[in-house]
């Protein structure tokens, strides 16, 4: 697992330069990806935005001059349309704190901007590296603070990709990789993974369709399903399981252990008018 922070920065194309000049002041500490290198090909910008401000930790934002907007007959220099837009996006996802803005002096900014971490910068002066290497200082600070608060918390070190070694007596061992997600400010967790025999052979892939994580007890539940993709004609894959993560108390966690269920899914059917029977004779107590 990457263990850099990771920070999206978004700019209208005419503030490229002010981009480039604060990945530059960040240095090696932070794992920064501007927004002209965040859209694959083929894929719709606002999905793009989406996916990103879900795969982050933190984001900033140039608020440039590009444009210039009238407001009660008086105009003023403003930045362009979709920056706004996008911090606002990635503020609801990522929450206000983790959202920078570093707005150019003299530039209108939205009143609802108020309360977030802005941070103003000479446009086209003599100031203009100071102010960056400036706010390059702030966001640094704020992402330190950020790792050191999680890098001992169970929920964050759990995260990332794991080897899974599993001995079945049916098919041999199995070896799988598997890795270990959560969307950002929220506490859903989801499994992906793919196993192979002990010949290399891969034979299924599997997720997750719910999991649980107990804090005190170090144990991770989850539902699964998966399928055989090697061969079609094999059924689905159901079953649940269990992850107990090793307390070495050390800033890491290297090894876990566990269990799982499978049962094949059949594709048996329910018929829909004996459930409607079955809950009309028992005056609907039934609790879906």
């Amino acid at each position: 697992m990457n263990t850099k922070p990771r920070l999206f920065i978004g700019s209208a194309s005419e503030s490229k330069p002010i981009v480039d000049a604060l990945i530059s002041k960040l240095g090696k500490t932070v794992n920064a990806e501007p927004w002209y290198n965040s859209f694959p090909q083929g894929e719709h910008t606002l999905q793009s935005l989406a996916n990103k401000a879900t795969d982050t930790e933190f984001a900033a934002f140039i608020v440039g001059k590009e444009d210039t907007t009238e407001s009660r007959e008086v105009a003023t220099s403003s930045p362009r349309d979709n920056v706004i837009y996008e911090a606002g996006l990635f503020a609801g996802h990522l929450g206000v704190s983790r959202v920078f803005l570093l707005i150019a002096t003299g530039t209108k900014i939205p009143t609802d901007w108020l309360g977030l971490t802005t941070i103003f910068y000479d446009h086209k002066g003599e100031n203009t590296i100071k102010d960056i290497q400036k706010a390059a200082q702030i966001i640094r600070d704020a992402l330190n603070s950020w790792v050191n608060k999680t890098k001992i918390s169970l929920e964050y070190l759990i995260l990332g990709h794991w080897w899974q070694y599993v001995i079945n007596e049916d098919a041999g061992s199995v070896l799988s990789l598997l890795s270990i997600t959560r969307a950002l400010n929220s506490k859903l967790y989801r499994i992906d993974g793919e196993a192979w025999t002990n010949k290399g052979k891969k034979i299924a892939k599997y997720w997750s369709r719910a999991t649980d994580l107990d804090i005190k007890n170090r144990k991770f539940f989850y539902y699964w399903e998966g399928d055989h993709s090697h061969d079609p004609n094999i059924p689905k894959y159901l079953g649940v399981g269990e992850i107990v993560f090793d307390d070495d108390q050390t800033y890491t966690i290297n090894r876990a252990n566990g269990w799982y269920s499978e049962t094949p899914l059949t594709g048996q059917k329910i018929q829909l008018e004996n459930l409607l029977s079955i809950s009309g004779q028992a005056n609907k107590t039934f609790k879906y």
